[in-house]
């Protein structure tokens, strides 16, 4: 251990004194921007930027690619912008790890203006991800974020959460009704994937498994629902790592829109989410499965001839004892309640009617702040267009968060360290989307400073038709997603890249680049949904105890049908044949004619028992 600790303090000597002339030549005041793009060249990196590299060096190699030592300083569009993106993607295939793909990009992109790749690590962090989290919009977002984990997390601990799921377990009692009980708990948990993931999983997966549901059906709809209701909802654990990306995108673009009201019209251009939904639908309500699921409903229901149906067992995460919580079996969670506290859904409802309260109120009450005088005769989209809709989103979940922590302290459920401890557990459950969201928009500045968007777009520009790029970046989402597994690790790789080029082929059309927008946001999910590497498949095996592998393959089936489906109405939208509206029917009408074709539900004993 002293050896290795003698070793990496004489690398840091080492490194410190060889790069000191430089490291001081570089110091330059902390900008919004990293400081080769305000025009400073490499004048600004000491001797390393005006020493000329020998011929035939890796260094001299690396500045040839890129024009000569002169053209660090104003970069112009070449093949080697896009090494950036694609060591992104291709670290990510690797590795299987979003943070490091990140970091890998991040790192490529440095060493494209800076050639020393030990400068180009130091630039990566003291430069582009400071200057990331040093904007004060970024800065906002993740405060929200933080804010909102924290909020949830003092709900889920005072067991507001499970009270709301235990409402609904007496509602399950025949598989029909297990089904749409799961669909409608996940609907309303549209917070936080995660929550909605293992809350309705842990909640119903007995009602459901007593009333004769297969667990692949119940998987796919915990898994489907939780994590597109997530998405679509403008008050969400989502709602800050979308607004991030979209705002970024917005100013790339050139849009004159504030990026929460952008966000908000990109919804309905999300066709994955919105079609899969519907899909699950029919699932349910109509009862008609195909593939392995079909297949796992005709097994549960021959074996639940003999089973009872349920009486009203709540059956949640760890055993109720009347209107307490009981701990299960093993070691307890960080935001797991107490045994014996109470499960009261008003303790779930109230802070999150606050926090939807505040944020619409405070957003216009920002917006009329905003427009002064004007504000008199504006409508309610001219105040939201107008607000600093990070600063009320902040407002809102301090309010979610006040709430939940009066109620907890009121109720006598935890102590004041508790629900503090409760409070910072929650925030720790958001902290590896802030690093995420950090890093891609590092890895967005440096894809800016080293023009790959311009390359693209010139590349591009001219050869792609413009109604070509939203089923593009449909198709290239489905595979970054499904290869990493993460929607955020997807939207901050194509975001950067997609932006300028939409505006370019777009021509100042907003409804295009909105489309192009919402086609990225959407589809960014598939790989959340069937990928076995998404942290959501994991989360919804264990929480429903359904096979990992049997869970991917069966919910694939369901993603390429929905997949699918979007991608074509997608087409269409972007050739002006349909609006987004009767996009969606044209999905909905897809699904509906597929079903047709899906087999009914199986009969069984417990199925004709009590309604």
């Amino acid at each position: 251990m002293k050896a290795v600790l003698a070793s990496s303090l004489a690398l840091c000597v080492t490194l410190a004194a060889g790069l000191a002339p430089s490291a001081r030549a570089a110091a330059l005041p902390l900008s919004p921007r990293p400081p080769l793009i305000r025009g400073a060249g490499l004048r600004a990196l000491g001797r390393h930027a005006r020493a000329q590299p020998p011929e035939g060096s890796a260094r001299g190699v690396a500045m040839s690619l890129r024009g000569g030592a002169a053209a660090a300083a104003v970069l112009a569009p070449h093949w080697t912008s896009l090494l950036p993106p694609l060591a992104t993607i291709m670290v990510s295939l690797v590795a299987k790890q979003v943070i490091i793909a990140l970091l890998a990009g991040l790192w490529a992109g440095a060493c494209l203006l800076h050639a020393n790749p030990v400068v180009a690590l130091l630039r990566s962090v003291d430069t582009y991800s400071l200057n990331a989290l040093a904007d004060p919009e970024h800065a906002g977002i993740l405060i929200f974020t933080l804010l909102l984990g924290g909020a949830i997390g003092v709900i889920q601990k005072t067991g507001g959460s499970l009270g709301l799921a235990r409402a609904f377990g007496p509602l399950a009692r025949t598989r029909r009704r297990a089904a749409g009980t799961t669909f409608g708990l996940s609907s309303l948990i549209f917070f936080d994937d995660y929550s909605s993931v293992l809350i309705t999983g842990n909640s119903l997966r007995k009602p459901a498994a007593r009333a004769g549901l297969s667990v692949q059906k119940f998987a796919l709809i915990v898994h489907a629902m939780g994590t597109c209701i997530a998405s679509l909802s403008p008050v969400s654990s989502w709602t800050g790592l979308q607004l991030g990306y979209v705002a970024g995108a917005v100013a790339a673009a050139g849009v004159p829109m504030d990026g929460f009201s952008m966000m908000l019209a990109t919804i309905p251009y999300r066709l994955l989410p919105l079609i899969f939904v519907a899909l699950i639908a029919v699932s349910v309500f109509a009862a008609r499965d195909f593939g392995g699921i079909a297949d796992a409903e005709a097994a549960a229901a021959a074996a639940a001839g003999a089973d009872a149906p349920l009486t009203g067992e709540a059956g949640a995460r760890g055993a109720t004892n009347g209107d307490a919580y009981e701990a299960p079996a093993g070691e307890a969670g960080p935001l797991d309640p107490k045994p014996g506290t109470p499960l009261r859904p008003l303790n779930a409802l109230l802070p999150f009617g606050a926090i939807i309260a505040c944020a619409f109120f405070g957003m216009l009450a920002d917006g009329g702040a905003k427009l002064g005088a004007a504000a008199r005769g504006a409508g309610i989209f001219q105040l939201l267009a107008a607000c600093d809709s990070v600063r009320a989103l902040i407002w809102a979940s301090l309010a979610g968060t006040g709430v939940a922590l009066l109620l907890a302290l009121s109720e006598r459920i935890l102590s004041v360290q508790e629900a503090l401890g409760a409070w910072m557990d929650g925030m720790k459950e958001v902290l590896e989307p802030c690093v995420i969201l950090t890093l891609a928009w590092a890895l967005g500045a440096v894809i800016a400073d080293v023009k790959a968007a311009a390359f693209l777009a010139s590349l591009l520009g001219g050869g792609l038709p413009k109604p070509a790029l939203p089923p593009l970046l449909v198709l290239l989402c489905y595979a970054m997603s499904y290869a990493t597994g993460s929607a955020a690790g997807t939207m901050g790789v194509v975001f950067p890249l997609a932006a300028p080029l939409a505006a370019s082929l777009g021509g100042g059309d907003v409804q295009f680049v909105t489309c192009c927008f919402g086609a990225i946001l959407g589809s960014s999910l598939w790989g959340n949904i069937c990928s076995p590497i998404a942290d959501t498949s994991i989360m919804t095996a264990l929480a429903t105890k359904c096979g990992l592998t049997e869970h991917v393959q069966t919910t694939t089936q369901y993603a390429l049908l929905a997949g699918g489906v979007a991608l074509a109405c997608t087409a269409l939208l972007s050739l002006g044949v349909v609006g987004p509206g009767g996009a969606l029917l044209s999905g909905v009408a897809m699904i509906g004619l597929a079903a047709t074709r899906f087999r009914p539900e199986p009969k069984s004993a417990a199925a004709g028992k009590a309604t």
